[in-house]
């Protein structure tokens, strides 16, 4: 195999909040096992106000390459901008890496897609948006991930039917990817041809979503979305972003944004689709249960005095607020989804007011019905 050249951007935004996580991430980066890969690994701040870039600096030295942006582009215009200032100054890549900074890297992933990429080259031809398995770091099970859309752009991880990491090496057994219709831009592994063919990411998008929009886009384009069955790593998810009404507010304009693009139109079944996802099922904006604890400590800084059910008016009102930010904003393209899965089949699951009366069982159909397809599926692979 030739010698290969690879890029990884690790985007940071106020970094030093993720204490000695932030450390662990850089390490295992730099321990990764290169063989004969060539690895350039960036540091790009994007326009931290904590100094996190000095104290990375001030640690590690030449052992990095760094960027410094000036303010707050976003995740995905982060990355953007990180593609084009290595790209402008010469530095080509076969491959591009961008991951979030609270990700710690198993050290021979890189070396292991490598392999698997190789040895599927004829399939592949590096027409591709990959990313890899990772272990949520607080309770030790399959991360969210990527896997399925559906027609009102909620994401369905492969987390809702498999949980124990060892089932991923059985599966390994069968087969080394799955097509999916989006995979998580929490470790993003793409040819730097693709990523420039494809648009890069949509900047305006700013956080959430952007890694959806940009799988849905390289499909129109006929590059597939891949979900490498290797495990990549360890994610602390939402480390680096944990929740917030702001949060909150660009999941949901960016969500409905992504369905209005793609379905070309969102008509008004579609609108009330998402109201009663919102606030139907399942019900996870309006149970105090459900509620982290800088929402809750956010709504009692705003309006200490207030109602719980005032407090959730709010939230509410935010939510609202994004829907009607999405619709207006502008899109082009069209695409239609369902449950778009592996193959570019569709797998059609039919609900109706019933099974949202019991949220258990809700969440026992689906999953029962993800995972009869994928028995088939897998079945028909190794006949």
């Amino acid at each position: 195999m030739a010698i290969k050249s690879v890029g990884i951007f690790i985007i940071n935004y106020n970094g030093t909040k993720l204490g000695d996580l932030l450390f662990k991430c850089i390490d295992s980066v730099l321990k990764l096992e290169k063989n004969n890969i060539k690895v350039d690994i960036w540091f790009v701040d994007n326009g931290s106000s904590d100094g996190s870039l000095e104290v990375v600096q001030a640690k590690y030295g030449d052992n990095l390459k760094y960027i410094r942006i000036q303010k707050n582009l976003g995740y995905g215009g982060a990355c953007n901008y990180a593609f084009m200032y290595t790209k402008n100054r010469g530095y080509l890549y076969n491959y591009i890496i961008f991951m979030n900074s609270d990700l710690i890297l198993r050290k021979t992933i890189i070396s292991e897609l490598l392999n698997v990429i190789h040895k599927y080259n004829h399939t592949l031809q590096n027409n591709f948006i990959a990313s890899v398995i990772l272990i949520n770091g607080f309770d030790k099970k399959i991360d969210y991930g990527g896997f399925f859309i559906d027609d009102v752009g909620g994401t369905w991880s492969l987390r809702l039917i498999i949980k124990d990491p060892e089932v991923i090496k059985k599966l390994r057994e069968k087969m080394d990817f799955i097509e999916v219709p989006y995979v998580d831009g929490a470790f993003l592994f793409i040819p730097s041809s693709v990523f420039e063919q494809i648009g890069m990411f949509n900047s305006k998008l700013f956080l959430y979503y952007e890694d959806v929009e940009l799988c849905l886009r390289a499909i129109t384009k006929n590059v597939k979305p891949i979900l490498f069955l290797l495990i990549g790593g360890v994610h602390f998810r939402s480390a680096t972003t944990s929740g917030s009404l702001i949060s909150l507010y660009f999941h949901t304009r960016n969500k409905v944004y992504t369905i209005k693009k793609y379905l070309h139109r969102l008509p008004t079944l579609t609108v009330l689709k998402i109201l009663f996802w919102y606030f139907m099922y399942p019900l996870r904006l309006l149970e105090i249960r459900l509620l982290n604890n800088n929402q809750r400590k956010l709504t009692n800084i705003i309006i200490p005095h207030l109602t719980s059910n005032i407090k959730y008016g709010i939230i509410s009102y935010v939510i609202l607020k994004a829907i009607f930010k999405g619709v207006k904003m502008q899109s082009t393209g069209q695409y239609c989804i369902t449950f778009r899965t592996q193959a570019n089949n569709n797998l059609i699951i039919k609900l109706n007011a019933e099974h949202f009366l019991n949220e258990k069982k809700l969440l026992i159909y689906i999953q029962n019905k993800i995972r009869e397809y994928i028995i088939k599926s897998i079945k028909s692979s190794i006949k």
